[in-house]
């Protein structure tokens, strides 16, 4: 299939060599600021985050994605990222804090990502509880990556907004994917 990533791209649970991976800039918003001091502290702890020092390039970043068993996903400008997708789509699980919007076809916490509630704490305590179980990752990377193909690809997406407008079925011959 066109949309599925490089071989090298799906790690396998021996490949992996981080147990968390963040790169953003964190000034943006207050779940950022308390959860990046909370991933410094599991490094300090033992855990194996990667956190870079600099801006990755777009492989390297992907690299890290895809070596990695959590990526993290916090809010930001928005609620919603890329970054979900990315994870998923290398066959890691993304770890996003607790959503605050109406989504289209939201993934399901245990089944296509991780939630963890935003308060102090709460970040470490669903870092350690999901790698207590790294079957389920890969599980949940793989359900999750599904997930995507499945209801969020652009001709989902354009599925959706023609139908919507109910527009569907008249636009529907014209309609290849992407």
């Amino acid at each position: 299939d066109s949309r599925d990533p490089p071989p090298s791209a799906k790690v396998e649970a021996h490949g992996r060599i981080h147990d968390v991976f963040y790169a953003g800039a964190n000034h943006t918003t207050t779940v950022r600021q308390q959860g990046l001091e909370e991933l410094k502290a599991l490094r300090t702890a033992g855990l194996r985050v990667f956190i870079p020092e600099g801006r990755l390039s777009k492989p390297d970043f992907l690299r890290a994605c895809a070596q990695s068993w959590l990526v993290w996903s916090p809010e930001g400008q928005g609620w919603d990222c890329h970054r979900h997708y990315e994870a998923l789509m290398l066959y890691s699980v993304p770890l996003i804090n607790m959503p605050t919007i109406e989504r289209l076809s939201p993934f399901v916490s245990g089944e296509h990502c991780l939630y963890y509630r935003p308060e102090k704490g709460g970040l470490t305590e669903a870092i350690e509880s999901a790698l207590r179980d790294r079957d389920a990752l890969l599980r949940i990377a793989e359900q999750g990556r599904a997930y995507i193909l499945e209801h969020h690809t652009r001709s989902q997406l354009v599925r959706y907004i023609l139908s919507s407008v109910g527009l569907l079925e008249q636009a529907a011959p014209h309609i290849v994917d992407i």
